[in-house]
């Protein structure tokens, strides 16, 4: 009886784990940043590669998940590492979601936060009514792991104070 529990359990364990069986990254910027990902605690990512954007550029895509001590809250990260290995873009989707009916109060407010903070850029994302952040950044292949997790420790940084300055209006 216990060697169907442990194949389950190996099973299970694959199925769930964030890196078996992942795609290939296409790009060394990518493989090395992911290599120091592994390394780094509370970081879990999925990587989707390659895809390729309405202006045909080909991009690997990082899902990154991060819960630590750096942030009160789990922050969700797209990273997409270009073909040219040149430039990373940092999004994190819905910081806050709010309201329709709050838009231009909103608005006003990431304007205001977007001449205020360098760095970083926030917008609306009118489709489901929520906060996006974006941020890029120019890398090459042996600094890109040390820029990307410096970059992201940026970006949570300033998200946490901007959920801070925009929570009253979170749903």
């Amino acid at each position: 009886m216990k060697k169907p529990i442990i194949i389950l359990s190996l099973v299970l364990s694959l199925l769930f784990s964030t890196t078996a069986f992942a795609e290939e990254p296409q790009y060394a910027t990518t493989r090395n940043f992911l290599a120091a990902a592994d390394l780094e605690r509370g970081i879990t990512y999925t990587l989707k590669a390659p895809i390729t954007d309405a202006n045909g550029t080909n991009y690997d895509l990082v899902s990154l998940t991060y819960k630590g001590n750096a942030s009160p809250y789990t922050s969700n990260i797209m990273l997409l590492f270009n073909e040219s290995q040149d430039r990373v873009q940092l999004m994190m989707y819905n910081l806050i979601d709010f309201a329709e009916e709050d838009r231009a109060e909103v608005l006003d407010e990431i304007n205001m936060l977007n001449r205020q903070i360098s760095g970083i850029k926030l917008y609306i994302d009118d489709s489901d009514y929520s906060v996006t952040v974006e941020m890029y950044m120019f890398v090459n292949e042996s600094n890109v792991a040390e820029a990307t997790l410096s970059a992201i420790g940026f970006m949570i940084g300033k998200t946490d104070a901007i959920y801070d300055m925009l929570k009253e209006y979170s749903i």
